[in-house]
């Protein structure tokens, strides 16, 4: 849902973290009733706390709607019919979403993109000119191949290009 909320033109987007509980009617982690923060002075998640914003699917997604701000355009739309479907974002970005729980989603898509090889910002990030997760190549045609495991996502903008 994350992945396709950050990738969709539309409002401004909010990522919240949440917190693990026993009971309904608990509150957030806290000592002596003051909610404890969610991250520890090293920066690393505290005990209870989830901290989805801290995962590496939402940091790519929240770098891919920035490389998209600006274009409201949604192009190159793909769908099965079902729980698959993948868009581009006006030549800035482009995203395929596997929601459903068997299966591959196997494909050759137009993405509007130039050719080069993006780093998918769904799995890691691009640093210092490699990628840290999965890459896909866009050809000459502005295609890309890709194989989505179920319940996962790709994601590639402009600004995770690894070659100029």
């Amino acid at each position: 849902a994350n992945v396709f909320m950050l990738a969709w033109p539309y409002g401004h987007a909010r990522l919240m973290s949440s917190y693990a509980f026993d009971h309904g009617d608990q509150g957030p982690p806290s000592v002596g009733g003051v909610t404890e923060p969610a991250l520890d002075a090293a920066g690393a998640c505290r005990d209870g706390w989830i901290c989805e914003h801290r995962r590496p699917s939402a940091l790519g997604m929240v770098g891919f709607r920035n490389s998209t701000l600006g274009t409201s355009t949604v192009d190159h739309w793909w769908d099965n019919g079902n729980d698959r479907i993948a868009f581009g974002r006006g030549g800035r970005g482009f995203v395929a979403i596997n929601r459903e729980e068997l299966g591959t989603f196997s494909e050759t898509l137009d993405t509007g993109l130039a050719p080069g090889t993006y780093c998918d910002v769904v799995t890691g990030a691009r640093v210092d000119g490699a990628c840290t997760g999965r890459q896909f190549t866009v050809d000459a045609d502005g295609k890309v191949t890709f194989a989505i495991e179920a319940l996962d996502a790709m994601a590639i903008h402009v600004d995770a290009r690894l070659d100029p």
